[in-house]
This record gives C-alpha cells, structure tokens and sequence, in this order.
C-alpha cells in the first residue's frame, strides 16, 4: 500500500512595517551624520581605500597623516579635533625606509611632541602576509586599541593571492570590517593599494 500524507506549513505571520516615513525627520534633523577624524576627508568607522602607482608616495603621505593624527596637529591644511590613536601596518617598506619616513616625517611636521606619538603612533611592520593574518591583526588591534589603522598594502598583507578574484576580494573586505568593529566606536581602516595604471593612459 501506498501511504501519503500532506504536510502543512506553518502559517507564516508577518509584521506590519512601521508606517511613519523617516524622510521627514532624516531631511529636517539635526543630528550629525558623519563624525570626522580629519573634517571632510577622513571620517570615523569607514573604510577608506586609496589607490595609487608603485612609488606615488602613498606611504609617505600616510606616515604624515598618522603622525599628524596622533599628536593632533594640522595636516594638510586641516585641524583634527584632538590627537587620535593610529595603527599603522606596514608590510611595504623596508625597516631602514620606514624609519626614514618616520624621522622625515617628524622633522617636516615640526618635530612635535614624542610623548604624544609614543602614546598613539604604533607601527606594526611585517606582522601580517601570512594565510592567519587575521589573528595576528586582531592580536595588534585588541591591544592597541587604534581609532584609525592602515594597511600599507593590502594586497600582500591580507594575502590575497588573485586581487581579481572578487570573492577573494569581498572576503577581505569582510575581514577588515571584522577588525574595525573589534574597537567601539568602530575604527577607521584606510587601506592602501597599488593602483594598476599605464603610463599612457
């Protein structure tokens, strides 16, 4: 004999949305919107990437914002609120190169304070690359607690293996916002990249 029996699913109940349209409210309030590390360019909890030729100077002008960041005195052309802690993970430059960034830096900044960039200046070099990069980041933020990292470049630090692969991508990404939201409020990452650009185009 053949026996069948229906199954019956569970009437689902759904929830009526909330009627009242925000726009109003989002359109006439005055609640800020973005918070700013440096006002109009680098604001907290994003992910901010920049992209630029082998060489263009991107570390260099990440080692001055840091520095700049860290002690709380204007850079280029803009006054941060107050000094922030910064995280700076250097997997580009050689220890001899980054040192020399760093004693440039300062120098071109107007030597300020070491007792502010000892306390919110960490250079983390080499610690990442490898296929548990993660962890070792995750080591580095917990107990440094930064206000804003960097990743200088991501590409080798995050080992990523095919920058085409966009799954591969999009788990990085996945990744670094995991490390963000490890700090409250959640850190800014700035991540830099080499851009992929022909001299004649």
């Amino acid at each position: 004999h053949l026996i069948m029996s229906t199954v019956v699913a569970p009437e689902v109940q759904l929830e009526v949305p909330d009627t009242t349209n925000p726009l109003l409210q989002e359109l006439i309030g005055r609640d800020p919107v973005v918070s700013w590390i440096l006002p109009n360019f680098i604001p907290q909890g994003v992910l901010l990437a920049i992209a630029g030729a082998p060489g263009a100077g991107k570390s260099y002008l990440f080692y001055t914002i840091g520095m700049a960041l860290a002690t709380g005195i204007p850079v280029i052309g803009i006054q941060p609120s107050r000094p922030f802690r910064v995280l700076y993970f250097d997997q580009e430059n050689s220890t001899p190169d980054r040192i020399q960034y760093e004693r440039w830096v300062w120098a071109g900044l107007g030597k300020p304070s070491l007792n502010l960039l000892t306390q919110n200046f960490w250079c983390a070099p080499f610690v990442l690359g490898s296929p548990d990069w993660m962890k070792h980041a995750e080591c580095e933020i917990t107990y440094h607690k930064p206000e804003i990292f960097v990743i200088d470049t991501t590409t080798p630090a995050c080992h990523i293996q095919d920058e085409n692969d966009n799954a591969e991508a999009s788990r990085a990404i996945g990744q670094i916002r995991k490390l963000m939201s490890l700090v409250t409020p959640h850190a800014t990452a700035i991540v830099l990249k080499h851009a992929k650009v022909k001299n004649d185009d």
